[in-house]
Parts: structure tokens; C-alpha cells; sequence
């Protein structure tokens, strides 16, 4: 999802590592990277961990809404932190912070 000229959401079933120069060391990343063009950096979302008692965790489908400045997360997932998610549909509010269900 392009979040403007800056910012690019990628989802799908991956876990990778990036090197963060600011705090010079590597992160990691699951399931959902963040692309700033900005400072040319992948990371990940600062949000919990996403989890599936009965699948891999696979991002379907991103959104983005610029005027909530809201990232919109489809996919095989139940839960975030532990926390049911039922339907694998999930928003992440871009100013909060926070990953929840939709």
C-alpha cells in the first residue's frame, strides 16, 4: 500500500532482518514492512507480534487511508498480542501506533 510520496506498506508470510542504521543494528521484520523513502529504510511496524493458532500468518491484502492516516491489514491471522482477532482483519493507526481489530 503507498501511504504517500514517503511511506510503502508490503505484506505476505515472510520473516526477514534489516539493518537499521540509526540504531545501528539489525530488526526484524514479520509479515508487514515499513519503506521510508525519506531515510531509505525498511522497518518493521511498531506494533505487536501477529500470530494464527491454526495457519502461517499470511498479510492478504493492505489499504492505506490517508485521511485517518490508517494502514488496513487483511489476512490469515486470529490474534495480536494474544488478543483475539477473529475475523483477520486488523487497522493500524499510523499516529497511535497501535495494531487493532477492525
Amino acid at each position: 500500500a503507498i501511504a504517500g510520496p514517503n511511506d510503502l506498506y508490503v505484506g505476505g508470510s515472510f520473516q526477514t532482518q534489516v539493518w537499521n542504521g540509526n540504531k545501528h543494528e539489525f530488526v526484524k521484520i514479520f509479515n508487514i514492512a515499513h519503506y521510508n523513502a525519506i531515510d531509505q529504510v525498511w522497518l518493521p511496524l511498531p506494533v505487536g507480534q501477529i500470530t494464527c493458532s491454526w495457519c502461517t500468518v499470511t498479510i492478504l491484502a493492505l489499504a492505506w487511508d490517508s485521511e485517518r492516516r490508517q494502514l488496513h491489514v487483511a489476512g490469515k491471522f486470529n490474534a495480536i498480542d494474544g488478543g483475539n482477532i477473529p475475523a483477520g482483519l486488523a487497522v493500524y493507526d499510523q499516529d497511535s501506533g497501535h495494531l487493532v481489530a477492525h
